[in-house]
């Protein structure tokens, strides 16, 4: 009886002090991880950081068109772009248009690294529709540092286009260009589905997968851009498509499909009658 007795008073009162005391108790932990220094201060310090790292590989050049005959197709001076571009790495460079141009002033690589809204490389990756004209018209290439002699010659120079590449991304002696390394922050569009055009010439198998490994694999395609491989086969790429979406320029990977398409295909149609038809 004794031990029903003690316990019957003792329920009830319990329940509310124990609840009570959950929901100040609650309270107090809430705020606690809010005002400590590791959550979520230390993520955006963290995010900070990784931001400022990629802006620093991030440049604003002008870009010097070459009229003449090159082999590369994009020669960088590393000397003027410092340390952060090395020979060998994988570049992007993307066109700056002519509005941005006008809010900025400097000198050679003295504007504001910060790249236009509209060509953000990291808002772009994760499929902004706003930047679908600037992820589809920057041209990617390889690192390469320009000859001595080049330097000599042109000493202000940081980026040197060969012509057919800069008319077919819009780039025009004198004019403004972003340069990025292509990484995680800024990701290479892959092409999906190439398609190529082809007159007056046969072309076997081997020769189709003799030119997409030598000539396109690894590198970025674009519509209009003539093909010459061997001396002999000549093709111009017709279409780009990324998932089914006609684009303008991709970067040709090895999972990239391409097409053929002959121009001067013929059928020869041989017909028999009989005299009585």
């Amino acid at each position: 009886m004794s031990r029903n007795a003690g316990a019957t008073p003792s329920g009830p009162r319990k329940g509310p002090r124990w609840s009570h005391l959950r929901q100040s108790s609650g309270t107090g932990y809430d705020r606690a991880p809010a005002d400590s220094p590791g959550s979520p201060r230390s993520v955006s310090t963290h995010s900070t950081t990784k931001e400022d790292r990629r802006r620093r590989a991030e440049r604003y050049c002008h870009v010097a068109v070459n009229e003449g005959y090159a082999r590369d197709e994009v020669l960088l001076n590393l000397d003027l772009l410092g340390g952060d571009v090395k020979p060998g790495l994988l570049m992007s460079i993307t066109p700056v248009k002519a509005d941005a141009t006008r809010t900025t002033s400097g000198a050679y690589g003295s504007m504001s690294r910060q790249p236009p809204e509209y060509c953000d490389s990291s808002k772009a990756a994760s499929g902004f529709h706003a930047d679908h004209d600037c992820q589809h018209n920057r041209y990617i290439f390889v690192a390469k540092d320009m000859p001595k002699e080049m330097k000599a010659r042109q000493p202000d120079v940081e980026v040197y286009v060969v012509k057919h590449i800069a008319d077919a991304f819009g780039m025009k002696k004198g004019s403004q260009a972003l340069l990025a390394p292509v990484d995680r922050d800024h990701p290479a569009i892959e092409a999906t589905h190439v398609e190529m055009s082809f007159k007056d010439q046969y072309l076997s198998r081997a020769d189709m997968w003799r030119l997409t490994v030598g000539e396109l694999t690894q590198r970025t395609v674009y519509k209009g851009q003539s093909i010459l491989f061997m001396g002999t086969i000549k093709a111009q790429i017709t279409a780009v498509y990324v998932d089914g979406q006609n684009v303008r320029s991709a970067f040709f990977v090895r999972d990239t499909r391409p097409i053929f398409r002959s121009e001067s295909a013929r059928y020869v149609l041989f017909i028999q009658m009989s005299r009585e038809m």
